[in-house]
């Protein structure tokens, strides 16, 4: 696989994600993982928002799938997390892992252009039970389809503002 450069008024290098319109996805790392949101046509105050606001982040929890959600001046996300989407030793390096990194990019769905980017640290006490609650995952289910399938049961149960107000906090700015 060839390397990926990231270029602010470039085409986002990453073509996996081409036809999502709205939305945010979590794209594993080696030892950490990116958030990719996508907004079709983002306004400047939007980007603002994601790029360098003060934004709160949660964990919601349920039945072995956790969900980050995130909360940019109003702008609402989610995003769950399947690790047996890794392979096994990817898998295990991931998860012994305290790296608590996260890339956001924000990438106008309309036009697939990447709009900004943002480095933030998260606390670690999130990391440690994002870990522990994917090594459950990991324990507990066997293909990375009956994850997906629970990741569908638990969103159709909760909406984006319920699972929000259900995670447990942290703030960054």
């Amino acid at each position: 696989m060839h390397p990926l450069f990231y270029l602010v008024g470039q085409p986002f290098p990453d073509e996996r994600y081409i036809n999502v319109e709205f939305g945010a996805v979590i794209d594993f790392k080696d030892t950490t993982f990116d958030l990719n949101i996508f907004i079709d046509g983002p306004s400047s105050a939007e980007i603002a928002a994601i790029q360098s606001g003060a934004f709160t982040y949660g964990l919601f929890d349920k039945d072995n799938i956790p969900i980050l959600t995130l909360e940019f001046n109003g702008l609402l996300f989610d995003c769950s997390f399947n690790i047996l989407k890794l392979n096994e030793a990817d898998c295990e390096k991931w998860l012994a892992s305290r790296d608590n990194a996260m890339n956001i990019f924000v990438v106008d769905s309309y036009n697939y252009q990447l709009m900004a980017i943002r480095s933030v640290g998260l606390h670690l006490t999130f990391i440690d039970e994002l870990k522990k609650t994917l090594a459950a995952q990991k324990s507990h289910f066997q293909h990375m389809h009956a994850v997906d399938h629970h990741i569908r049961r638990i969103t159709q149960q909760h909406s984006l503002t319920d699972l929000n107000r259900l995670s447990k906090k942290f703030r960054i700015g």
